[in-house]
């Protein structure tokens, strides 16, 4: 009778328990929740883990690391709960560069913007980006590499339009595909052959 009595008493309690969690994780998101500074609708929330969010939808307009985005608007977060990306709905132009509609911009682990789909061909850094492909940039907000629109010649290089140019975060280029024969620091080299430099311009062998 007495085991009986503490077996029926331990049911209830582990009832009760298992109730006011549920109830518990209920609360949680049913409402809207924050996460870095975002406000995300509750219903919207995917998850790595029962804590860590990985995406959502924002539920009012605000202003996300200093642009201005709708309600309704997807969201993505890293393992570490920092903004990733962000969908934009329509063409956006940010820090001077334009941004296409339905595609996501992202930022880098300290909020700064890192990556985007330009809308439209565009003069970045005194070249031309092609339209459609990825521009990066690094933490100065310098660009890190894109792919040109045209044959262009760069810090007194030719490069060959279609393929990616890579710039240091100082500014001075890296690297990339030429458009013709050319002779370079008293080396030849031939159309289609890729071409590095160091952080001082020398070339990289």
């Amino acid at each position: 009778m007495k085991i009986t009595s503490i077996c029926f008493y331990f049911s209830i309690i582990f009832s009760t328990l298992l109730l006011l969690n549920f109830v518990g994780c209920k609360e949680i998101f049913e409402k809207s929740r924050t996460i870095d500074g975002i406000k995300i609708r509750a219903d919207s929330v995917e998850i790595y883990d029962v804590i860590k969010a990985s995406s959502g939808i924002i539920a009012q307009d605000q202003e996300i690391q200093g642009i201005k985005f709708k309600a309704g608007t997807k969201v993505w977060f890293d393992k570490n709960g920092k903004l990733s990306s962000v969908s934009i709905s329509e063409n956006k132009e940010i820090q001077g560069m334009k941004f296409k509609v339905g595609t996501a911009i992202g930022f880098d682990e300290n909020g700064k913007l890192s990556s985007g789909i330009l809308s439209e061909n565009q003069e970045i850094q005194g070249a031309k980006f092609k339209a459609g492909t990825v521009i990066q940039l690094h933490e100065n907000g310098r660009l890190s590499n894109g792919t040109l629109s045209e044959d262009k010649e760069i810090q007194g290089i030719k490069f060959k339009v279609g393929t990616e140019v890579y710039f240091h975060e100082s500014g001075k280029l890296l690297g990339g595909t030429i458009s013709e024969n050319q002779e370079i620091q008293g080396m030849k080299f031939q159309e289609g052959a890729e071409v590095k430099f160091d952080e001082n311009g020398k070339l990289m062998k």
